[in-house]
């Protein structure tokens, strides 16, 4: 009874060979000519035990691509965020996540974090500039997030601006740390 059980894995490993490899056997370049010819003959006789033994020797042997041959990726989930999490790291910046006029057009709104810092008591302050005048701002109240630290939405009503192009920049304050994004423009109408 126990020589049919072999027979049976044969005949299982083949036809399992034969459907895997029949469709990357059609595929253009994938496996050279002579061994798409010995995979189509496989597939074809897989009903067959001792072609079927042979076809599933020869897939296992035939070459596949291999996830090996990538690049190992530079940035991983492990890895610090940027800026780190050092409150003092002279590497902290702000990210200016939305800068522009509120829907009904009353006033420029600002908006941002602190990325990789998270700590509550700073504040954020909105300057608004424009050469050859005095610059705007505004403050608020920044607030720790699971890995950020959140300046909110700062607001200056249009009737304080005067109109043209105005430059906005979000600073960070706190007892322990200082950061400040780069300058967006925003235009007053």
């Amino acid at each position: 009874m126990s020589a049919p059980r072999p027979l049976a894995r044969r005949t299982a490993w083949a036809v399992s060979a034969a459907l895997l490899v029949g469709p990357l056997a059609s595929c253009s370049g994938f496996l050279g000519t002579e061994a798409g010819a010995g995979t189509t003959a496989a597939s074809s006789s897989a009903t067959s035990t001792s072609a079927s033994a042979t076809g599933a020797t020869e897939t296992a042997s035939s070459p596949s691509p291999s996830s090996t041959d990538r690049p190992e990726p530079t940035d991983v989930a492990t890895d610090p965020p940027r800026g780190g999490s050092d409150p003092g790291s002279s590497d902290l910046y702000v990210v200016v996540s939305y800068a522009g006029l509120e829907p009904a057009g009353s006033a420029v709104e600002v908006a941002g974090f602190v990325p990789g810092l998270v700590e509550d008591g700073g504040r954020c302050v909105l300057v608004l500039g424009r050469a050859g005048q005095d610059d705007v701002s505004v403050e608020g109240d920044a607030v720790a997030d699971v890995q950020t630290t959140s300046c909110g939405l700062l607001s200056v009503p249009v009737g304080q601006l005067s109109p043209g192009t105005r430059t906005a920049r979000l600073d960070y304050r706190s007892d322990d740390s200082s950061a400040s994004s780069d300058d967006v423009e925003v235009v007053v109408p």
